[in-house]
């Protein structure tokens, strides 16, 4: 499968990561596509998690997780009539 970014590392604000992935779908092709991410949910365990060089896991999958939910987002994929699957589907 083809992957996509989806948006970009940074800056870690959902925002323009939303708005950054809604042109990367804009711009897909008819076929197949691979999205990988680690959204998270606020807790004791995500906020303990890091490593140096990686010190704001806890803000990245957080914002993962607002970017992904976000009404524009959905709104984008549904106006696009993007068909998502999971692993299982395939």
């Amino acid at each position: 499968l083809e992957r996509i970014a989806g948006y970009p590392p940074f800056p870690r604000d959902a925002a323009q990561r939303t708005a950054a992935f809604i042109e990367q779908l804009s711009a897909l092709k008819a076929g197949t596509y691979i999205f990988i991410d680690h959204p998270a949910v606020a807790s004791p365990e995500l906020s303990a998690t890091g490593h140096a060089g990686y010190e704001d896991v806890s803000a990245d999958r957080m914002s993962c997780l607002e970017t992904l939910t976000s009404d524009a987002l959905m709104a984008h994929v549904k106006a696009l009539d993007i068909q998502l699957i999971t692993y299982r589907d395939l």
